[in-house]
């Protein structure tokens, strides 16, 4: 068999039997994609850590968040991020404080306490454990949206 003929087959197999391998998993899928609830994230996740962002802008590189306030009875969280300020730099620092937002899926943010400007944050996806996706623009740009 040539090497083009074996690229095929491989290709072949790839597009036509692994597929349905991964349809036909016998393990329970777990992942909430829709009707996620933003402040059960909130609740649920006390640590992140950026893993991929959609830009590949410096500042997100290794970006962490830790919430450092939750109230569930108003509700209400804020979080600090740090994040890379450049190749021998301290990090910066940047607080996010998250209110309700009008769907359930969504929160009201406002970051480092300026009140005139107010950003709405959307969670496409969480498994309420250890990982989610936050949809949220700073400083002009679209930081990491996969956190865990």
């Amino acid at each position: 068999m040539s090497p083009v003929s074996a690229l095929g087959v491989l290709a072949f197999i790839q597009l036509c039997f692994l597929p349905a391998l991964a349809q036909t998993s016998t393990e329970k899928n777990d992942v909430k994609t829709e009707n996620t609830d933003a402040f059960e994230i909130l609740a649920a996740i006390p640590y992140a850590e950026a893993i991929k962002d959609t830009n590949t802008n410096p500042l997100f590189k290794c970006l962490t968040g830790r919430r450092i306030v939750y109230d569930p009875i108003s509700p209400s969280a804020t979080y600090e991020w740090s994040l890379n300020a450049g190749d021998g730099q301290p990090r910066k620092h940047a607080t996010f404080h998250f209110t309700p937002g009008d769907a359930l899926d969504t929160a009201t943010v406002v970051i480092n306490s300026d009140t005139s400007t107010t950003q709405t944050v959307r969670y496409p996806y969480t498994d309420y454990r250890a990982c989610g996706i936050m949809e949220v623009d700073f400083e002009g740009h679209r930081p990491p949206k996969s956190l865990t």
